[in-house]
């Protein structure tokens, strides 16, 4: 992750964690790196998910580009 980050040439950078509930381990890494940087956390959506589990539903990528701006 911080190797990813490391490349990143953006003025802003996003992270979207994933599950807290199934990738605790994940979710503490990328929080470490982005306090790191300055970095914006999003906590996952528990709401307006796909049927996958995974991805946002239209509405659910409404939501997180409004907490980019």
């Amino acid at each position: 992750i911080r190797r990813l980050r490391e490349a990143a040439r953006a003025d802003r950078v996003f992270w979207l964690l994933p599950s807290q509930r199934l990738k605790p381990d994940q979710v503490r890494a990328v929080k470490f790196v982005a306090i790191d940087y300055g970095d914006t956390v999003i906590p996952r959506p528990e709401r307006d998910i796909s049927a996958d589990g995974v991805h946002p539903t239209y509405k659910g990528y409404k939501v997180l580009g409004e907490l980019t701006k």
